[in-house]
């Protein structure tokens, strides 16, 4: 019962970000649209309770792809979802995947900065 919640930034002034946005991939696969939201504010991004019980524990590679570039990071499943309720209502894990959201974040956005100078310093 658990989502994860990302943001990616690339520029606070970079306006055109959320339409450059055309999908993501987690370990290498693309996500279906169905299994995920995708919010301006950069990008925002919320995959669904579904596709999280998916996943296997360990550390899996997310990557947001824009028109003219990616960012990548990583987060990690730490138990496996059995749907079935423990009556710990504490929502830990939320806070988890907000905290594990936050790092992404700011990695994603280092990412993209640098990929983008270097885009930038090419041409």
């Amino acid at each position: 019962g658990v989502t994860a919640d990302f943001e990616v930034t690339r520029y606070p002034d970079d306006d055109p970000c959320f339409e450059l946005f055309t999908g993501i991939e987690i370990d290498g696969a693309a996500v279906d649209p169905s299994m995920y939201r995708a919010e301006e504010g950069c990008v925002e991004l919320y995959l669904s309770v579904n596709y999280m019980e998916t996943l296997a524990v360990g550390r899996h590679t997310i990557r947001a792809n824009f028109e003219d570039g990616m960012a990548e990071s990583y987060f990690f499943v730490k138990t496996a979802s059995n749907g079935v309720l423990t009556g710990d209502n504490t929502r830990i894990a939320g806070w988890a995947a907000g905290l594990v959201g936050a790092a992404a974040a700011a990695t994603a956005a280092g990412i993209v900065a640098a990929k983008r100078k270097k885009k930038e310093d090419e041409e």
